[in-house]
């Protein structure tokens, strides 16, 4: 999701650098993956890491307890 946020925003970023910056913005979301972006392209390096790396890039939120629920069924 990362990736089509970033490749849609920078359409002429070449497609490594697009993966590049998807992995290291796991974590962030919305505007954040965006500042991210910005400081990349003028800096060449990222200076904020998220301190979690699995949340919605959309939304933020966090992923709920994973569980089968067909465990739950029986």
């Amino acid at each position: 999701m990362r990736v089509k946020l970033i490749k849609a925003w920078y359409p002429h970023l070449d497609w490594k650098i697009v993966v590049k910056l998807a992995r290291e913005t796991a974590g962030l979301y919305g505007d954040a993956i965006r500042k991210i972006v910005e400081e990349y392209l003028k800096t060449g390096k990222i200076m904020q890491y998220p301190y979690f790396k699995y949340r919605n890039p959309l939304t933020g939120e966090y992923p709920e307890m994973e569980f089968n629920p067909m465990e739950i069924v029986r």
